[in-house]
């Protein structure tokens, strides 16, 4: 490319040259006689070099849209096609790559439609990529044999729910029908038709059991748990047990309603223990099912699930006890029951006992429990106004609590009170947390403006 320039320039430099040669040569002969003919050449010299400059660069620009052979590609399929627009990283690319080469292969097999492709795609139904998988089963449902029809009821166990639902669809569409209780409730399953599962009953808990690993779409999720403990029996509530330790705490809260169900004794300690789960939802379910499998043993950990960080979980541990006839032995868990049963105008009577509990309720509340909070609140603030100075000490030792928003809350508590509340609150004014600060001073400001 450069020599094809430099040729060019020295051709234009030529040109230049020869006419200012002959330009010179008639102006020694006398230039006015021979001007126009002198001007006439430099056109045509000028017209040559214009010529010879735009067909360098048509040249140039051609050779730029010509791939070259080193660079020169076959055309590319439209997977890759798709592969480079999505600019994704080699691994990526691999396994797309991977990904068309298998289903093109899995399409190729699906239009021999013999027996030797039932067995080749049965195999493609144990890729851990569901995009083969499914790319087997379209090919699979256009193979009209025994064999083709052996290797969909396998899909039915597949982990995607996708998968299954597609597999049952195609398997109807054949005029299968399951030939067993077996066949018939992973076809069940696969249509997440579970009130027929519970009609079909024990045969369906080892398929169920199995589901247990399954995926399945969000509205469904812990939905095998819930029929395994409608069907009830041994079987099921030895496999709910174990779930109680799964991963994915819906099928634990799942496992934990559904043991509920079963009132199998067996699972009153797994229970208990799931009483102290780190999901809010498995200890309210844990909780909840305690009450329904009527044991004694179960009191001493519910008066326990009374002071629970949640709501929810005092509610259903308070409600678990009435179930058990439980009578509180204490004040102290007297008060923490009716908080938990939130039975205000109780708590109120109780009086000086119920203020610990209330003040330690106070400090598990959450953000969202905010009507609970009030309610906590305007109970102490009512037990305070009622019996005064015992009520007060304690609630002036808790504008020492390590938790800021509990310090807060005593602060505007506190404003309730009054003026025998003024010290402790202007002390609270340089409290670190300027949230209590802020609650101190206003409280302080209220008070000044009554009196």
């Amino acid at each position: 490319m450069l020599r094809d320039w430099l040729a060019d320039i020295l051709l234009v430099l030529a040109f230049i040259g020869a006419a200012l040669g002959i330009a010179e040569s008639y102006s020694a002969l006398g230039v006015s006689a021979y001007v126009p003919a002198v001007l006439f050449f430099l056109i045509i010299v000028a017209l040559i070099i214009i010529g010879v400059l735009v067909l360098r660069l048509s040249r140039h620009f051609a050779q730029q849209d010509k791939p070259s052979k080193d660079s020169y590609e076959a055309p590319k399929k439209p997977f890759e096609d798709r592969i480079d627009d999505r600019n994704v990283n080699d691994e990526q690319a691999k396994l797309q790559e991977q990904r068309f080469a298998g289903s093109s292969a899995i399409e190729a097999q699906g239009k021999m439609r013999n027996e030797d492709t039932a067995a080749a795609l049965k195999l493609a139904l144990g890729n851990d990529d569901i995009y083969v998988r499914m790319k087997a089963i379209k090919a699979l449902s256009d193979v009209k044999t025994d064999e083709a029809v052996d290797a969909l009821k396998q899909a039915l166990c597949d982990r995607e729910p996708k998968v299954r639902k597609d597999v049952a669809g195609i398997l109807r569409s054949h005029g299968w029908t399951p030939k067993n209780d077996v066949q018939r409730a992973y076809y069940l399953i696969a249509q997440s038709d579970w009130s027929e599962l519970i009609i079909l009953g024990e045969p369906a808990v080892k398929p169920l059991i199995k589901a247990l690993n399954f995926d399945f779409y969000s509205d469904e999720h812990g939905k095998a748990a819930e029929t395994l403990g409608d069907i009830g029996g041994s079987v099921a509530c030895e496999a709910l047990i174990q779930t109680l330790g799964d991963q994915d705490w819906f099928l634990r809260q799942a496992a934990a309603a559904s043991l509920g169900k079963i009132r199998d004794q067996r699972a009153l300690e797994p229970l208990i223990n799931a009483l102290n789960d780190e999901n809010r939802f498995v200890r309210q379910s844990a909780a909840q099912s305690l009450g329904k499998l009527r044991f004694a043993k179960a009191i001493k950990p519910l008066t326990q699930a009374l002071a629970d960080q949640n709501s929810s979980v005092r509610m259903e541990a308070a409600n678990s006890l009435d179930e058990l006839h439980w009578i509180p032995d204490t004040d102290t868990d007297r008060a923490f029951y009716y908080i938990a049963a939130l039975r205000f105008p109780e708590i109120v009577r109780l009086g000086e006992p119920a203020v610990q509990p209330l003040i330690q309720i106070l400090r598990t509340i959450r953000t969202e429990e905010e009507t609970i909070e009030k309610s906590v609140m305007s109970t102490l603030v009512e037990i305070v106004t009622e019996i005064g100075e015992p009520a007060l000490s304690l609630l002036i030792e808790a504008l020492k609590d390590p938790i800021g928003r509990v310090r807060s809350s005593i602060a505007v508590i506190l404003e309730q009170v009054g003026k025998p509340a003024v010290p402790f609150l202007m002390r609270a004014r340089e409290d670190e947390d300027p949230n209590v600060r802020e609650a101190a001073m206003k409280a302080v400001a209220r008070i000044d403006y009554l009196e």
